[in-house]
């Protein structure tokens, strides 16, 4: 029971701090795909396969963590 009580309350913020850190992690990952798309555009040239794996990897990233925040957002919390 003490635990319990120790616990009682923290629940929302716990939830803006897991809401916090994928939010910091999803601008770093929209940054990083900036970055490449800009680092294909001053090179004039075709894109480097690294490039187009790390691109594809920040995507899936991004997506998903945008789906977590809209699925976050609609159910209202």
């Amino acid at each position: 029971m003490a635990l319990d009580r120790l616990k009682r309350g923290r629940g929302p913020v716990m939830v803006k701090t897991v809401a916090g850190t994928v939010l910091v992690v999803l601008s770093s990952s929209v940054y990083s795909m900036m970055k490449i798309q800009q680092r294909g555009i001053e090179d004039g040239a075709s894109v480097n396969p690294t490039d187009q794996v790390l691109m594809a990897k920040h995507l899936l990233e991004a997506t998903l963590m945008g789906e977590f925040f809209f699925n976050f957002f609609v159910m209202g919390c």
